[in-house]
């Protein structure tokens, strides 16, 4: 499979979550999921320049906003690239677990 390309099922706290993510030159794209398949709350992450930080913008959904917009500007911070990422899932304390996991698996690819 190509290396870019990145389909994982894990779990933080015993709940089954699944994650798809797409490594481009330019971006990442990451959708995390709870149980099935669906998209999430989705934000658009820029990791800003000298003088502005990194900021979000919110395409939909606002049940997973915190962690959108913390995780998707810590990421696109820490590559320089703009990160599209949907989470779709029941409990915001997952945050941690999450935000782990996705680092390690991109950390082994850049």
């Amino acid at each position: 499979m190509d290396d870019r390309i990145i389909m994982k099922i894990f779990q933080v706290d015993e709940i089954d979550l699944g994650m798809f993510a797409f490594l481009l030159d330019n971006a990442i794209s990451i959708y995390v999921y709870e149980g099935e398949p669906k998209l999430g709350t989705i934000g658009l992450s820029i990791p800003g320049s000298d003088i502005l930080p990194p900021s979000t913008m919110f395409i939909s959904g606002i049940k997973n906003e915190l962690m959108v917009r913390g995780m998707g500007e810590r990421l696109s911070k820490m590559t320089e690239k703009m990160v599209l990422l949907s989470i779709n899932v029941s409990n915001e304390g997952l945050f941690k677990g999450i935000w782990e996991f996705i680092y390690l698996q991109l950390k082994e690819r850049m």
